[in-house]
């Protein structure tokens, strides 16, 4: 899955300069990170892999007690 973060920063919580300034500026928020690090544990789930690798992460939303997820795919889902 590709994310605006980088895969370390989102799943050590140790943001790089790039990635503290795309928090900073308020192009990602902070709830986004932990959005972020539950769908990489997805992707490294074995069975999930193969759908989870030609996704884009786009955004997120928080909506009253929902959460939206805002996701793109590249190219063909795998049936």
């Amino acid at each position: 899955m590709r994310l605006p973060l980088d895969h370390v920063c989102v799943k050590t919580g140790i943001l790089c300069p790039r990635c503290e300034r795309l928090v900073s500026s308020g192009a990602v928020e902070e709830f986004e990170i932990e959005v972020m690090r539950n769908l990489i544990d997805l992707e490294e789930n074995q069975d999930l892999k193969k759908y989870m690798q030609n996704l884009s992460y786009v955004k997120a939303y928080r909506f009253r007690d929902s959460i939206v997820i805002l996701i793109q795919r590249m190219g063909e889902v795998p049936y």
